[in-house]
This record gives structure tokens, C-alpha cells and sequence, in this order.
């Protein structure tokens, strides 16, 4: 009975009604019920900041409040707060008086010390210690003032229960981890309800059918930070769900700077809750961090390493992205840290990368409003990575890979860039080929169209690589069953072919075969009949002289053998 302590309100972040599975609540039972084992049990819930972390524990330790002697709700922010913090719980012990709270660092310190020696106490099993926000370590590189060592703060006795929150995947090794997912569907459409205040005067049901919902809840993707945020705006301003959701996607920062989630997240709203993961990676590895807003570039479901290589490709790659993709395990080193603050998820099966949509959101943010990011620069390096990695036919897996790039491709064609990067006209061009591959002619022409243009400009409008654009969009054309402009295209390929290569060239055959087909659909039979023996002759004439240079090719391998 000595050992009984009320549990401290006071100390706890407010929450008013729980939205998440139960299954993560009873899993969580299992592993820390002063029951299941007389040894010290550990649990360590990771995950996004703004994922539910703290709210999960919160729950967890209200309904369990009677099941342990003490819960001490510790804060885990820096070293100077949990030490605070063990200090304040000291004061709460019996026979420690109120008046008693530590006033100077020594003191502070010496408390701190007291109660973790009371917790090793012999017979005092039966205490839980929370430490929220444990998001500083000193195993990582280049630790800062603000890291401490947490296990330095267990108690020295081998009972107890210790539940720790965290953004850092890597203190998951300190005991049981469970990694705190994204709500589903259902959830995230009752805590948007519910924070609204549209619950009470509605059903959810009645919201199911309504399709700005579902879309809200889709872009917010169960992550309760954003969903809090969304609905104490609405309920504050009047705000609807549709409404939400246009300035959602049109102004977006503006939206962030005029939102706050109240006293359920202490750490801010979305701009300040991961900027302080964001500067934490920038202090240890820059290169990271940049690598960071990069990715945000991509179709947030499916990064993998080979996309982003192809960024090599470009004339003006950054250092610091030539050295992450200079081979596979440099890229992995170069995400391990976006990891391990939980910014980036990995999917091992699949060999490949996802970011969750409001961190995509945030990451334009931070690149647009930072002085020293070239918005410019990551565009044009993201449109390289894509189309050159669109496959040719006789690649291996041609087609999935194309299904694979394709989410890719329709966010390239949103990005702005400059029109002086020669690399970029063929990472444009070969997009062209994939849209056109797929059937998707509006998106290939638009493509083909911005190739040509750039090429044009920078190559000049004879130039091969710029005729190869012309005769795709022909074919295009062609296809499109727009023949006139078809024709053109192939005139002009056909004009710059014959000066460039010559009338004996293969792309120049080429070129007279798909006007020959041109001009039979639309019924000028005596052009193609030109057409044809005009390169029939040619190709005869090429073909008569391959042969002639292949047979003496092989009497002079006879004479060589003979002596």
C-alpha cells in the first residue's frame, strides 16, 4: 500500500475521447501487465510525429490506472525536462511535501535520482513509467546538447513496466516495438467528426456518402495530427468539409499558418511538429536532408533506388546527390536517417520507399519557403530520374516497370523548369514514349510538344536528336488520325533526315515507309507508290552493297586462314 500512487492528471496531455484500434491498446496490455512477467518489460511505440504516439499512451494509461501501483507520465523532450520531471514525481512520493519541490539544478537533479532509486525499491513491481517524446538519442552521429542516453534513466532494478513514444525507429531495440500506424478509413472520417464537431449534430453514415470526405480523409491519410488540425479549423471558423478541402489543395501553407491543433499535440502544428526532425537530420546529415525534399518529388507510394539514379543522367547533379546514388548501399545510407525519424517508411518486399502525403505537403513547404533550396534544381532532377528510367521494349519487365512509372510521369508534368538542361528534352521525349505506349495521346503529345521545343531551342531544328522528337510526334499523329499535321511532321523529319544523314539512311527509309502508309489512308495512291519504290530501290541499293562488303569481308578471312 505504501507503494500506491494516484495517478497525476496534471501531467498528462489532454485528450477527450480516444479514435484508433483497440487491438493496439490490448497489444500493449499484454506486454507491460505487471502479471505476465516478475522482469522489467519494455514497450517502445515509434512512428511519424502526429501519428497518435502520445494519445495512444495517454488512453493506455487511463484505462489501466487501477492495474498498477503508479504511472508517472515523464517528459522525454530533452534531458533538462525529464529530469524535471522525475524531480516533480519525486515531490508527489509519500512523506515528500509539495513545499519540497526542487528549486536549483542540484537539487533538481539529486530528486530525480531519489525517485529512480524509490522505483528499484525491493516490493515495488507494480509501477508503469511513461517517457513521452523520447525523439533525442546519443547513438546517433553527431550528437547535439539536446541528446541524452534514455536507458541512463531506467531504473537499477530488473521490475517494473517502462512505455516509451518516440519518432526514433532505432530506440525500438530497447524493448517490445510496436509501430504506430495510420488509421483506416472508417476512423479517420470519426476523429475528422469528432474534432469538427460535426458528430453531434450529424452521423457518419450521412458523411460516408459524401464524396469531399472521403477525399479529405484520402489526402490526410489517417494521420491524427492533420486530422485534429482540419477539424479544429472547421469547428472554429465554420469551415466545411468542402471548403477544407479547396483551400487543402490551393493553399495549402496559408492553411497550416492559420491552423493549430490545440492542447491535445503540444508540439505544435504540422509546420513546427517535424521541422524539429527536419533540423535534427540537417545537423547530422545534411545530404539527407536534401535527399528529403528530392523525394518529395516523386509519387510518394513507390521510391526505389534505381528511379532516383537516373538522376545521374542530368549534367548538373549536386554532390550530395552524386554520392547517394553512387551505388545501392549509398542510397540506403543516405534514407537510413529519414527512417529513422520516421519521415520515410520502408517497404522491404517490395525493395522500395513511401512517404506519407502530409510529409510530401510539408516538403514542398520547407523547399519553397528556404533561401538556400533550388526549387529549380530538384524539378529538373526529378523529370531526369523518370524519363530515364521509362524502359525500351526489349528491357526486361518493359511493361510492369511502365505501370510502375507512370504515377511518376503525371507529377512530372506539373513541375516548372528552366528550358537550357539538354537532358532534360529526353527525359521529356521518352515520357512522350511512355504516355504514347500506354495509349495516353493527349499526355504523350504534350509531352513530345515540350521536348521539341526545348530541343529546338537548344539543338537547333536540324539537329537528329530533335528530328527523332519530330517523327514521334508524326506517329503520333498519325495514330490520333490528325493526318495533315502527321504529314507535316513527316516532311519536315523526312527534309532534315536527307541533309543530316542522307536519302540512303535507315531513318530516312523510315521516314518515306510512314509516309507511304500516310498518304494510303487518305487515298493519294500515287504518292505512295513513289514512296515505295523509291525506297525499295534504296533499300535494294543498300542492301547490294552490305552484301558485296560482307562477301569480301569473308574471302579475306579464307586467304587469312590458307596461310
Amino acid at each position: 500500500r505504501r507503494f500506491n500512487i494516484p495517478l497525476d492528471l496534471n501531467a498528462v496531455p489532454l485528450i477527450s475521447n480516444f479514435v484508433g484500434p483497440q487491438g493496439e491498446l490490448d497489444n500493449l496490455w499484454q506486454c507491460l501487465q505487471p502479471e505476465v512477467s516478475p522482469s522489467r518489460k519494455v514497450a517502445v511505440l515509434y512512428g511519424l510525429g502526429g501519428m497518435g504516439k502520445t494519445q495512444l499512451a495517454v488512453r493506455f494509461a487511463r484505462d489501466h490506472k487501477n492495474d498498477f501501483t503508479g504511472i508517472f507520465w515523464l517528459s522525454g523532450k530533452d534531458r533538462e525536462s525529464l529530469v524535471q520531471s522525475l524531480s516533480i514525481a519525486f515531490s508527489r512520493l509519500p512523506g515528500q511535501a509539495s513545499s519540497n519541490e526542487a528549486s536549483i539544478d542540484t537539487d533538481v537533479e539529486q530528486q530525480a535520482r531519489h525517485m529512480l532509486r524509490w522505483l528499484a525499491l525491493d516490493g515495488n513491481s507494480r509501477w508503469l513509467i511513461i517517457f513521452d517524446n523520447v525523439d533525442h538519442d546519443t547513438s546517433f552521429h553527431g550528437a547535439d546538447s539536446d541528446d541524452y542516453n534514455i536507458e541512463k534513466f531506467f531504473p537499477n532494478a530488473d521490475h517494473g513496466s517502462i512505455l516509451i513514444t518516440s519518432r526514433l525507429q532505432r530506440l525500438s531495440d530497447l524493448g517490445e516495438p510496436f509501430s504506430v500506424q495510420r488509421l483506416d478509413s472508417e476512423s479517420s472520417i470519426e476523429l475528422l467528426l469528432q474534432s469538427s464537431g460535426l458528430l453531434t449534430r450529424n452521423t457518419t453514415r450521412n458523411f460516408d456518402r459524401n464524396p469531399d470526405t472521403l477525399s479529405l480523409a484520402n489526402r490526410l491519410d489517417g494521420l491524427p495530427l492533420a486530422i485534429v488540425i482540419a477539424g479544429a479549423f472547421m469547428r472554429e471558423t465554420g469551415t466545411s468539409i468542402t471548403e477544407y478541402l479547396q483551400y487543402y489543395q490551393k493553399s495549402w501553407s496559408e492553411l497550416q499558418l492559420q491552423s493549430n491543433p490545440g492542447r491535445q499535440y503540444h508540439q505544435g502544428n504540422i509546420l513546427q511538429t517535424w521541422m524539429i526532425s527536419y533540423l535534427a537530420i540537417q545537423k547530422r546529415d545534411p545530404s539527407a536532408a536534401d535527399l528529403l525534399l528530392l523525394l518529395a518529388r516523386f509519387d510518394n507510394r513507390d521510391i526505389w533506388y534505381e528511379l532516383v539514379k537516373c538522376a545521374r543522367h542530368s549534367s548538373n547533379i549536386p554532390d550530395w546527390l552524386n554520392k547517394a546514388t553512387s551505388s545501392g548501399l549509398a542510397f540506403k545510407a543516405g534514407v537510413k536517417s529519414l527512417i529513422g525519424f520516421s519521415l520515410l517508411d520502408s517497404r522491404q518486399q517490395e525493395g522500395s520507399y513511401t512517404m506519407h502525403p502530409v510529409v510530401q505537403d510539408w516538403c514542398h513547404y520547407i523547399a519553397n519557403e528556404s533561401k538556400d533550396v533550388d526549387q529549380i534544381q530538384l524539378n529538373e532532377l526529378a523529370v531526369i530520374s523518370v524519363g530515364y528510367s521509362v524502359p525500351s521494349a526489349s528491357d526486361r519487365g518493359y511493361s510492369e516497370l511502365q505501370q510502375r512509372l507512370l504515377p511518376h510521369a503525371n507529377l512530372m508534368r506539373r513541375l516548372k523548369f528552366l528550358d537550357d538542361n539538354i537532358e532534360l528534352w529526353g527525359a521529356l521525349h521518352s515520357l512522350g514514349d511512355l504516355y504514347s505506349d500506354q495509349s495516353k495521346l493527349k499526355e504523350a503529345e504534350e509531352m513530345y510538344q515540350r521536348a521539341l521545343a526545348g530541343k529546338e531551342k537548344a539543338l537547333g531544328p536540324d539537329h537528329t536528336s530533335t528530328l527523332n522528337t519530330v517523327t514521334n510526334l508524326g506517329n503520333l499523329y498519325s495514330n490520333q488520325g490528325k493526318l495533315k499535321e502527321a504529314e507535316e511532321m513527316y516532311q519536315r523529319a523526312l527534309a532534315g533526315y536527307e541533309k543530316a544523314l542522307g536519302p540512303d539512311h535507315t531513318s530516312t527509309l523510315h521516314i518515306v515507309n510512314n509516309l507511304g502508309l500516310l498518304y494510303s489512308d487518305q487515298g493519294k495512291l500515287n504518292e505512295p507508290e513513289g514512296m515505295y519504290q523509291e525506297e525499295m530501290r534504296d533499300s535494294r541499293e543498300v542492301a547490294n552493297s552490305n552484301a558485296n562488303r560482307a562477301r569480301r569481308a569473308i574471302n579475306k578471312i579464307k586467304r587469312w586462314l590458307q596461310q
